[in-house]
């Protein structure tokens, strides 16, 4: 299963990738922003922080999925369309139920095309 995740103004910032099934299982942050401009952002640098933590192991709860890195201690919670890292909360989408999710983007010198698909 993987999420995308999107900041407030529902752009892309990353993923979350997540393996095992029933209660618990491991997933890994990658952070991958669709606008060359979010490199430098507060968002961006939070998901990288996860990123370079490695494996993170998620557990089943009433309250979603409760996700852990052992080795740092930093946490996330993955509820229905939202998930909090550190304070601080994103949307996500479910890409196993997603219709479609695939950003193009070509930029050139004086022009710049964008397409969703």
């Amino acid at each position: 299963m993987s999420f995308a995740i999107q900041n407030k103004e529902g752009e892309h910032l990353g993923f979350l990738l997540i393996a095992g099934e029933g209660m618990n299982g491991d997933c890994i942050f990658r952070f991958l922003p669709s606008n060359p401009a979010l490199f430098s952002s507060q968002d961006t640098a939070l998901l990288r922080s996860y990123q370079e933590q490695g494996e993170f192991q998620w557990q089943r709860s009433s309250k979603g999925l409760m996700i852990k890195n052992a080795n740092t201690g930093s946490e996330a919670i993955l509820n229905d369309n939202k998930i909090e890292m550190n304070g601080q909360k994103f949307t996500v989408i479910n890409m196993s139920t997603a219709q479609s999710y695939c950003v193009v983007k070509f930029e050139l010198p004086y022009a710049s095309i964008r397409k969703t698909y």
